[in-house]
């Protein structure tokens, strides 16, 4: 009788804490993300080559806001608005090498791209972190005006010309969701865009060496933002 008590105690206690563990379940690092679109805000730095003659816009700091559509599986596409106040040199191609800037001028360059993004997580993400890459294409242009100085000391054939040029861009970000609704994210990349030459730059007369109508340029870019899903 008592060997038959000893063994219903031990096997209820063997129940009692076998019991509880085996309902435990161990939580997954990964969450699936149940929203589709997201609409946010960035600051960005973007330093961009200024060309073979150095009349291209320089680095600047500038702000932006953006729109993104998860379109299934790892797939987004965004497109994205930025405003980037910066400098450029003023060179006169008629002077000597080494002595052609005569000044600078105000860049306000306005961009807009679209992007496809590739989320490396799927539609989930770990930890609270999603990594991507991206690419994406788009215009440019520059909403300041001619600058008085470059008008009164640079002949109309030498001034430089923002125009409307096709933008590239390129690279990676994380983005952190600490909820669905709230996202952040840092993104790192490549930008590229066509600076076209003056026509008085290819004036065989001045002696220049060989001057492309267009010039591809290009250059780091960072950005931060936040942005809410819905």
């Amino acid at each position: 009788m008592i060997r038959i008590c000893a063994l219903g105690a031990l096997v209820f206690v063997v129940l009692a804490l076998s019991g509880p563990g085996e309902a435990q379940t161990i939580p997954s690092p990964y969450r699936f993300v149940e929203t589709r679109h997201e609409v946010g805000l960035y600051a960005a730095y973007v330093s961009p080559a200024t060309g073979a003659f150095d009349y291209g816009p320089g680095p600047g700091a500038g702000v932006g806001a953006h729109y993104g559509l998860r379109l299934g599986g790892p797939f987004s596409l965004e497109t994205n608005l930025l405003y980037l106040p910066t400098r450029r040199s003023l060179i006169d191609p008629g002077r000597d090498e080494g002595d052609r800037k005569v000044g600078e001028a105000d860049a306000r360059i306005l961009g807009w791209d679209a992007r496809l993004r590739f989320n490396l997580t799927g539609d989930r993400t770990w930890r609270a972190l999603q990594p991507s890459v991206q690419v994406g294409a788009g215009l440019a242009l520059d909403l300041a005006g001619r600058d008085a100085v470059e008008r009164e000391k640079i002949l109309p054939d030498d001034r430089f010309r923002f125009g409307v040029p096709l933008v590239g861009t390129f690279g990676g970000g994380l983005a952190w969701l600490p909820t669905d609704p709230l996202l952040f994210r840092l993104d790192l990349g490549v930008t590229l865009w066509a600076l076209r030459a003056p026509k008085g730059y290819r004036n065989p007369l001045r002696g220049l060496e060989k001057v492309d109508r267009r010039e591809w340029v290009g250059g780091p870019n960072v950005s931060f933002g936040a942005a809410y899903r819905f």
